[in-house]
């Protein structure tokens, strides 16, 4: 009975994300979509398909570390696997949630809550940049775009505002260590989050500038896909907005599958702020989603499923 309820939650989200894409197509005209997806630069698309390579080597690179050092992980076949299976179970969950899971099936008597925090590491180390990109040089360069930023802003702010002030309450660390005591799961949890605390700092420093260069690449292949649509050569501004509309999302509450619709809506409105059509907002936003997360699934999952 619970199999079948997760099932019929899995499908609503399916088409929920389908239902708001095609509402997102339809509105914007599929004919005026499809022009300016056949009239794109086709030398940038390709350019920007072939840093699907190096940003897959970053990301096995910076878990390499990571899981060599703090899980104790030797083997790079298996560290690879874990990576790839990751990105393909990602994919069918919200949020991308399904990438932990994806990893600890892969790492099999390894402690499932140490994964856990060191894959929320591997992604908070990347997520780290993108504000540092989108939000720092939106109010230094460009203050005539950050109107409309400020109200998302202030609420990010005062929110992990009172988050901080609720993990300083001395009843919050009670809660705590109650949690502990009747739950070894949450003390094995507290643990690992003690080993990534107690990290070396070489290490640290290692996969900060992995990471790094990963946002780098990232926001460099979105600005060109941006710029392969739109026809315009503002490769300075599209870094910076895509930096923002990167960390935006990532705050969001998604509930759909593959983040569809939602993330097509999120560039559509914020890359029009810096002067970018619809059309290539939307044909940028999904291509990117086929080059980074579709197309390694399918391959990861098929070189998986065969290994096994």
């Amino acid at each position: 009975m619970k199999t079948s309820k997760v099932k019929v939650i899995f499908y609503i989200k399916i088409l929920l994300g389908l239902l708001l894409l095609y509402y997102l197509a339809d509105y914007l005209n599929p004919r005026e979509l499809w022009v300016s997806f056949i009239s794109s630069n086709k030398l940038k698309v390709l350019i920007s398909a072939l840093l699907i390579f190096p940003l897959l080597y970053l990301q096995f690179f910076k878990w390499r570390e990571l899981s060599g050092n703090l899980l104790g992980i030797k083997s790079k076949k298996k560290i690879l696997d874990s990576l790839l299976f990751g990105i393909s179970a990602g994919l069918l969950t919200p949020m991308r949630l399904g990438e932990f899971a994806g990893r600890v099936y892969i790492l099999k008597g390894t402690s499932k809550s140490q994964i856990l925090v060191v894959s929320l590491l591997d992604k908070y180390l990347t997520h780290l940049y993108y504000p540092v990109f989108g939000i720092v040089p939106l109010f230094i360069f460009f203050p005539e775009y950050t109107t409309e930023f400020i109200y998302a802003l202030l609420g990010i702010i005062i929110y992990w505002i009172l988050v901080i002030q609720l993990l300083k309450l001395r009843k919050i660390k009670l809660i705590i260590n109650s949690l502990r005591n009747r739950f070894e799961l949450f003390d094995k949890f507290v643990i690992a989050v003690k080993l990534v605390k107690e990290m070396d700092r070489k290490l640290l420093t290692k996969v900060l500038f992995i990471a790094f260069v990963y946002v780098v690449l990232n926001l460099l292949q979105y600005a060109i896909l941006i710029s392969a649509f739109s026809m315009e050569d503002k490769y300075f501004t599209y870094l910076f907005a895509c930096g923002f509309i990167f960390w935006f999302r990532s705050l969001l509450p998604v509930f759909t599958i593959g983040d569809l619709g939602v993330r097509e809506l999120t560039a559509i409105y914020f890359l029009s702020l810096v002067g970018v059509n619809e059309f290539a907002a939307f044909n940028a936003s999904l291509t990117i989603f086929i080059f980074n997360l579709v197309i390694p699934s399918i391959v990861s999952f098929f070189v998986v499923r065969g290994e096994r």
